[in-house]
């Protein structure tokens, strides 16, 4: 199947980047594909050094798993200790540096290794499934604002969210938090034509309390380009007031039909 994608991370209204991205063929031949965003958190530059370990650190692991297992694999397996070894790296490097002991990061990632993939999620950055007729979320977003809803049955008010809006209840940089992977039932998703998957950091998301992804799909369904989609979210989320890095990944397997869409 043809995979085409697009990356791209905006410092947004932001002094500095905290957030790291990757679109990486990990074996050409065999058809794996690693695309991953991860947003980093923490004082001066820590948050850019934890989102960066994270993408490095799971990238060369996938690379020296798959290097020792050519005839058969576990998709799932390889990932959660992907991020295993990631969330090991942080600790190190933070134990090191004391100046940066309490650096963390999100990570979203998507591995395809052939006719199949899996989702991983730590975090509030997500995940999006879709095709020609529609988006939905995949992951979950391990945050303050959806531990709230998830007690109460119902999201907060704004004064609310002004206070815990930016809170992450998981994250990659303390040993004890494990990621979610997708599904969670199953082995593996099979992989189809005519499909694609966006994934972002949470700047891009302007209201965390929003479930329905009408408008982003209508930026992705819309543009019949995905640098042009990708570009038009960004300019999306700064003009409805994003204060923080946006980083976005559109991937598509085979041809996503387009259609005729107003964009506002």
């Amino acid at each position: 199947m043809k995979i085409t994608s697009y990356a791209r991370s905006f410092i947004g209204r932001r002094l500095i980047n905290q957030d790291s991205i990757t679109e990486t063929i990990i074996d050409s031949e065999r058809d794996i594909y690693f695309f991953a965003i991860a947003d980093g958190m923490g004082g001066l530059d820590c948050g850019e050094i934890a989102s960066q370990i994270a993408i490095e650190e799971c990238k060369d692991y996938l690379k020296e798993y798959f290097s020792s297992h050519l005839t058969s694999f576990d998709l799932k397996y390889a990932l959660t200790n992907a991020i295993k070894a990631a969330d090991k790296e942080i600790m190190n490097i933070a134990r090191k540096k004391t100046e940066i002991k309490s650096m963390g990061t999100t990570l979203t990632c998507i591995l395809i290794a052939g006719n199949e993939y899996i989702i991983g999620n730590i975090g509030d950055s997500r995940a999006y499934y879709y095709n020609s007729q529609s988006m939905f979320q995949i992951t979950q977003d391990h945050s303050a604002i959806e531990d709230y809803r998830r007690k109460r049955g119902y999201y907060p008010e704004d004064a609310t969210i002004k206070y815990i809006g930016h809170l992450v209840t998981k994250c990659l940089g303390f040993g004890i938090y494990k990621p979610d992977i997708f599904p969670l039932e199953k082995a593996s998703y099979s992989l189809k034509e005519s499909i694609g998957f966006l994934l972002c950091s949470d700047g891009l998301i302007i209201d965390k309390r929003e479930t329905d992804p009408t408008q982003l799909y209508n930026y992705v369904i819309g543009i019949n380009d995905l640098k042009a989609s990708v570009e038009s979210l960004n300019r999306y989320a700064i003009q409805r007031g994003s204060n923080d890095n946006i980083s976005v990944i559109l991937v598509e397997i085979g041809k996503v039909k387009r259609r005729n869409i107003s964009l506002s």
